[in-house]
């Protein structure tokens, strides 16, 4: 979690909010206080924000890992498919397939970027 990218997004929300109650222990709270007196944020504001950036973080960590086992998975296939040639219908079946899922494949990690 990046802090000043936390605060930047403190500063620019804008969604409405529903009550929550919530217990800190008291030097917590403390410390939120004083950096949320720095910042010149409403406390309120700093843990939102630091929460979400904390979901964001996991949910990106979750993608990467995602990602990667589609680009080993794409990369597997071209293997497969390297030196491949098919001697009868079936295998000319199985061969147009590996090649459309590595085509989409590609599509779906391109889009990512």
């Amino acid at each position: 979690m990046n802090r000043k990218k936390i605060i930047a997004t403190v500063k620019s929300q804008e969604e409405e909010k529903v009550p929550f109650s919530l217990k800190l222990p008291a030097s917590l709270k403390e410390d939120i206080q004083s950096l949320a007196e720095k910042e010149s944020v409403s406390m309120n504001s700093l843990i939102v924000v630091t929460l979400q950036s904390l979901i964001n973080d996991d949910c990106g960590n979750e993608l990467n890992k995602t990602k990667s086992f589609l680009v080993d998975y794409r990369d597997y296939l071209y293997h497969q498919l390297t030196g491949f040639y098919p001697t009868d219908p079936d295998e000319a079946i199985m061969k147009d397939t590996m090649k459309s899922k590595i085509n989409a494949l590609n599509s779906l990690l391109e889009d990512d970027k």
